[in-house]
């Protein structure tokens, strides 16, 4: 028998990161219930060109229409517990008018087997709290329609609210296992109540991404007029619109000047050549990494082609693999300091959640943490001086610890079989 697995919480294959961890959670599922049928739950299924079955998101519907939020929010909660409730009873469910793409997602829960809440890190407050309510009821639905609900490696907080606190507490009570992806997110199921038995810590799943052969790399860097064997030494980095996503952000310009400030720094110290990498191209513009990158290339446009702006998308194994031919990379978007370290490239991690310190200090790099809040040119600029005089020391290290962080990423998936094996069975 096909068993059907429901992956919820995937946002956009237009973030490197969200596409790679989608990747790595579809092929531990795979590799583990090797006779799975998967579909996918997307907030922008447009951007998924995969082989798998695609349904719309709840938050994608209920946030259509800005104006009627919380009237669609009510709507689909009774139309998807009624839904659940007469399936249970009676195994046929029963659905109030609905838009044909949110009965398709209700339905593809009803008929779910098993429900996978994929790694990353959206489980934190969001303003007011909107976005996290629908997060947490696309997690709620799995237990309203019976059936058992595994999150892959999450970071979890920071939350603002009491409600938002009990919530999780909750919700999470009630999953069959709960995986956090650093320290500080495994402490923080225990300050919910979480059950011990249910929690466990494994490394961030795109440690597990394999990306493309160092030839697509060398490849591409020659295609765009860079040589990998004369432009050394080579900086990345990678930005993000903070400001634009997280209203409460107010140094976004700050930022962007300290970055501008480390490549001036860079280029007339070194030379070489430093690239401006796309981690994430939208959906939407406060996504899109290439606009607070353009910004940063006008304040360096004097420094010519030592400076590259990478503007076309490009894809989650390529992008892996240009990372490895660094000799560093300041990184604002985790995955790309995973994908970096994952490869031996020394890392100065720009930290915006306290998900970015958590895996830096599992993967041995705490000291090349910069907050973003309080970052200047300075402190930048010195990190990165600091980190270049010890790169050699930085790799050796790397090339010690990758290998077992690794291997215990591609944890998730076995471990999501073994307690699924053992429900049946008890049932």
């Amino acid at each position: 028998m096909t068993l059907k697995v429901l992956l919820i919480n995937i946002h956009s294959f237009n973030n490197v990161g969200d596409a790679a961890l989608s990747q790595v959670a579809i092929d531990q599922i795979q590799e583990n219930f090797p006779d799975s049928r998967l579909t996918l739950v997307m907030n922008d299924p447009q951007s998924y060109t995969g082989n798998e079955q695609v349904v719309l998101s709840f938050h994608t519907w209920v946030t259509k229409n800005i104006n009627h939020q919380a009237v669609r929010f009510i709507w689909l909660v009774c139309v998807s517990l009624v839904a659940s409730i007469t399936n249970r009873l009676f195994g046929k469910a029963i659905f109030f008018p609905i838009s044909r793409d949110i009965r398709a997602t209700i339905q593809a829960y009803l008929e779910a087997n098993l429900v996978v809440s994929v790694p990353g890190g959206y489980f934190y407050s969001y303003g007011r709290g909107r976005a996290l309510i629908n997060i947490a009821f696309s997690m709620s639905l799995a237990h309203f329609s019976g059936k058992p609900l595994y999150l892959f490696p999450q970071s979890f907080g920071p939350l603002q609210f009491q409600w938002e606190h009990w919530l999780a507490g909750w919700l999470l009570s009630h999953s069959r296992l709960v995986m956090a992806r650093e320290a500080q997110s495994y402490e923080q199921l225990a300050n919910w109540g979480i059950p011990i038995s249910k929690c466990h810590i494994l490394p961030d799943s795109a440690f597990a991404y394999k990306g493309d052969p160092p030839d697509y790399a060398l490849n591409w860097l020659h295609s765009q007029g860079i040589n990998p064997q004369t432009d050394r030494p080579m900086l990345g980095i990678t930005m993000l619109d903070w400001g634009a996503q997280y209203p409460g952000f107010q140094n976004q310009e700050a930022y962007e000047n300290a970055i501008a400030a480390a490549i001036k720094y860079f280029i007339a110290q070194l030379g070489g050549r430093v690239l401006l990498l796309p981690q994430s191209c939208g959906p939407t513009p406060a996504e899109d990494d290439r606009l607070p990158a353009s910004r940063v290339a006008k304040r360096v446009s004097h420094l010519g082609t030592s400076v590259f702006q990478a503007i076309l998308p490009l894809s989650p194994g390529l992008l892996y693999s240009v990372y490895g031919q660094l000799d560093l990379l300041i990184g604002t978007r985790m995955h790309s300091n995973i994908f970096a370290l994952s490869q031996g490239v020394p890392v100065i991690a720009i930290g915006y959640l306290h998900k970015t310190l958590g895996i830096a200090q599992s993967a041995g790099i705490k000291d090349w943490v910069v907050d973003i809040q309080q970052i200047n040119e300075a402190c930048l600029i010195e990190k990165l001086s600091d980190l270049w005089s010890v790169r050699s020391k930085i790799r050796e290290d790397l090339r010690g610890r990758m290998p077992a962080i690794q291997q215990k990423s591609r944890e998730a998936g076995r471990l999501t079989a073994l307690d699924y094996t053992r429900l049946i069975e008890r049932n």
